[in-house]
């Protein structure tokens, strides 16, 4: 029988993940000193430019290191509405109020840097990565409802205030931001198969591992179609049956302006299966139904 032989050296069969590897369970909502792990930017499916950031917890041994090593992903589309938050984090990789580097946003302000694969390597004078950010936290979930922890807002300097109430907007993971959006054929053959299979698994649908990105793209296109086919119907058998008496009812206009965790919510305060995949257009549809049910 045929072995295959390698080449790694004697000292590598020593080597660990080592203690910054998090296995642990999700830190509570706080504020923690992390690392700034890595940046990219590239278009999102509306073609806007968007910032994909990797932080670790990196607490020092007075703090809570008990949590190094987790990790908490934030997205940041360089569009206006997102300008506070664009402009929180870049104050914060600064360390001053109303940063210079703000100005990297508008016409003529010097943009970022970066190599061929979109890593950023340099926004204005300051070099992102490895930075230490103090960062304050609050309670968010994945595409399947598992807990996790996203970003409220960057904190500049340690006397960190404390955790703000509902005060921020809600961020969201990566991958995520396509989530109540359909892909058109022509967005989705700009993706590489990677990018194709990242889609189709933080919607749950399985695909062969040998697909091409010609079959994953039939699959992710097959896949809307049934969504927006149910989305019908449930809005059809809305107008014919009317809500049941006992559910609190939600038109489609209202379920459109709630984010992905208010949808979620419904579900859970009603007992109902979350469908799959998950995306925001499935649970209103969902949500459409299991309202036009009778209450018998």
């Amino acid at each position: 029988m045929p072995k295959w032989e390698f080449s790694l050296n004697s000292e590598s069969a020593n080597k660990d993940l080592g203690k910054g590897f998090y296995t642990g369970p999700v830190p509570p909502i706080g504020n923690y000193w992390c690392l700034l792990k890595k940046i990219t930017i590239g278009p999102n499916s509306n073609k806007d430019p968007m910032f994909k950031i990797l932080l670790e917890i990196k607490e020092p041994e007075d703090g809570r290191p008990e949590f190094n090593g987790y990790g908490i992903w934030e997205n940041l589309n360089v569009i206006d509405a997102s300008a506070p938050w664009l402009n929180n984090f870049v104050d914060a990789l600064d360390g001053q109020e109303q940063s210079p580097l703000r100005k990297l946003f508008v016409p003529g302000g010097g943009g970022v840097a970066y190599d061929s694969s979109g890593n950023v390597t340099k926004m204005g004078h300051v070099k992102p990565l490895n930075k230490m950010l103090l960062v304050s936290t609050k309670a968010g979930g994945d595409q399947f409802g598992n807990p996790r922890l996203d970003v409220a807002r960057y904190l500049i300097g340690s006397e960190a205030p404390e955790i703000p109430e509902e005060d921020e907007e809600p961020s969201v993971a990566l991958g995520e931001e396509d989530e109540g959006e359909f892909y058109t054929e022509e967005e989705l053959k700009e993706l590489n198969s990677a990018e194709l299979r990242e889609i189709l698994d933080g919607w749950s649908i399985s695909y062969a591992p040998k697909a091409t990105s010609r079959t994953l793209i039939k699959i992710i296109i097959n896949a809307q179609e049934e969504s927006q086919a149910e989305e019908e119907g449930a809005e059809e058998a809305e107008d014919e049956e009317g809500a049941a008496a006992e559910v609190e009812t939600y038109t489609k206009e209202e379920l459109g302006e709630m984010d992905r965790e208010d949808l979620l919510a419904i579900f859970e305060s009603n007992g109902w299966e979350t469908p799959r995949p998950a995306i925001p257009r499935k649970l209103i549809a969902e949500i459409l139904r299991k309202q036009a049910e009778p209450p018998f």
